[in-house]
């Protein structure tokens, strides 16, 4: 509900859904990436509005750094290219 609020206040128009990467299904890196990717403000928006999100990643794998969000615009041309040339 607090995600959703943040996309909102960000206005973004993707209204997509942020899908889980699924072992056994090959494209759903590339669709987890894309609707992350096209949420990002919401993120960060959660992450400075949320410390109960902010906290729980902390303990794990951490929150997108600025550095994970770069990856990922460099790697779905790839995946794209990828996804193309499978299908």
């Amino acid at each position: 509900m607090k995600f959703n609020e943040c996309v909102e206040k960000q206005n973004i128009e993707y209204k997509g859904n942020i899908c889980l990467d699924v072992e056994t299904k090959w494209n759903s890196t590339y669709l987890m990436l894309v609707a992350a990717l096209k949420h990002k403000r919401a993120f960060d928006e959660l992450e400075f509005h949320d410390t109960k999100y902010a906290n729980e990643l902390g303990k794990g794998i951490g929150l997108p750094s600025y550095e994970d969000w770069k990856y990922v615009e460099f790697i779905l041309p790839f995946l794209n290219t990828k996804l193309l040339y499978i299908l």
